[in-house]
């Protein structure tokens, strides 16, 4: 089972994830199966703020990896 965010401190969560991927960078990579889950989720939220967090997290992501995370979405 993934994380579980609930709304009023889903965007503290995500900019935490954001900045411990940013911090430990590639080495995280294996955590990616637990973490995109809640992403997913996240990006649905209905909440503007949270949906925009976890968009930032994937384009964060992303650019440290130099690679799509859209393969980890499916």
């Amino acid at each position: 089972m993934g994380l579980v965010f609930l709304t009023p401190s889903s965007v503290a969560a995500i900019k935490t994830l954001t900045a411990i991927f940013v911090r430990v960078g590639g080495d995280i990579l294996p955590l990616l199966p637990e973490v995109i889950p809640s992403i997913a989720e996240s990006m649905e939220d209905g909440e503007d703020e949270v949906e925009a967090e976890a968009q930032d997290f994937v384009k964060t992501v992303e650019e440290l990896l130099g690679e799509s995370l859209q393969p980890y979405f499916k």
